[in-house]
């Protein structure tokens, strides 16, 4: 018997009982909330030395124009994993 088909074997359960939940939370999904996401980006912290060019900090403007696309963008990057993972195992519990 192949290995893969094997690791099926002993993981079967585990398998069903993960694409459930990965089911449930695609139909489910909700995402993450502006809220979230504001508050992400107003502590994140720069890498590396950073020297300041201008007087004035402009990090609350910024947050307010770029903080939607972010939030779609996060959302919709974490909801195509979700589908891809589900869609993984169900091609393994198909060839199964």
């Amino acid at each position: 018997m192949s290995e893969r088909i094997e690791k099926i074997m002993h993981s079967y359960q585990q398998i069903v009982m993960e694409r459930n939940c990965l089911e449930n939370q695609i139909v489910n999904f909700q995402g993450i909330t502006a809220s979230e996401v504001i508050e992400s980006m107003y502590f994140e912290q720069p890498d590396g030395e950073r020297v300041q060019t201008s007087g004035v900090s402009d990090k609350t403007g910024r947050i307010a124009i770029t903080y939607k696309d972010r939030m779609n963008r996060i959302n919709r990057e974490w909801q195509e994993h979700l589908v891809k993972k589900h869609s993984a195992l169900f091609e393994e519990l198909l060839f199964f």
